[in-house]
């Protein structure tokens, strides 16, 4: 089955982590040229060695806080390489569990500032690019806290990726008329590092809730995302898939 992303160039933010890995492998099997981005230099260069084509990606270490050199770095590939027609917005992270009560402003404000608006700084200077060139596809990774609210005492974590889908879903209006796909991932409780720390009664409660009777798997949600880079989403924009194991409808 032709997914017609062979020879293309991709963006996957949070490419040193768990889910931005895997997404990053399933694109760079399927032949697209990956540019692996996140500030983690060693999980980077990790996630490269482990890459079937390796000739066909590069790693790029990125605050993707920093506007300015987001600008920079999205508009020297489209110059010197190739317009970016995927990217994939893996990049965030999870914050302390704290009751909102006890919640510093530092904290939530950097929960934030790394998981919306580094979302916002990747969308907002690769469009452009796609604009341009009339097509491309986005694929931001959300949360089904996102979707529900959090029960962990993750409130800041819980609004950043709230903010994550309603954001996807207002740039899917405005990109579809430009041919630009926007859609959003969210997973559930997936082994990567973010949950490495949770505690494992809260593990074992949360996997008594899943109908599907396991925790999730960086690959569920890569292969997801694979899809919704593909021709096969053609005719989805604007959609949020809950990668959970079925939870929000248990």
């Amino acid at each position: 089955m032709d997914l017609d992303i062979s020879g293309k160039v991709a963006l996957v933010t949070g490419a040193g982590g768990g889910i931005g890995r895997s997404i990053a492998t399933y694109l760079n099997h399927e032949n697209t040229f990956v540019y692996l981005i996140d500030i983690d230099k060693k999980g980077l260069d990790d996630a490269l060695s482990n890459l079937p084509n390796q000739d066909q990606a590069k790693v790029m270490t990125l605050d993707i806080t920093d506007y300015s050199a987001v600008q920079e770095t999205i508009d020297d590939i489209a110059l010197n390489h190739a317009v970016p027609e995927i990217l994939i917005n893996a990049a965030g992270v999870a914050g302390l569990t704290t009751p909102i009560y006890e919640l510093d402003e530092e904290d939530f404000n950097r929960i934030v500032k790394i998981n919306l608006n580094g979302t916002y700084n990747m969308i907002r200077h690769a469009s452009l690019h796609m604009v341009k060139k009339g097509r491309g596809k986005i694929v931001n990774i959300a949360s089904i806290a996102g979707v529900t609210g959090s029960n962990l005492f993750q409130s800041h974590y819980a609004a950043s990726k709230g903010g994550v889908i309603s954001l996807t879903r207002s740039v899917a209006k405005e990109l579809g008329p430009k041919g630009i796909n926007v859609n959003a991932i969210a997973p559930g409780v997936i082994e990567t590092k973010m949950i490495a720390n949770m505690e494992s009664d809260k593990k074992k409660e949360y996997f008594s809730k899943i109908p599907i009777q396991r925790i999730g798997k960086p690959n569920d949600v890569g292969k997801v995302a694979l899809f919704l880079s593909s021709d096969l989403s053609t005719y989805m924009t604007g959609q949020i898939l809950n990668v959970d194991g079925g939870i929000v409808m248990a």
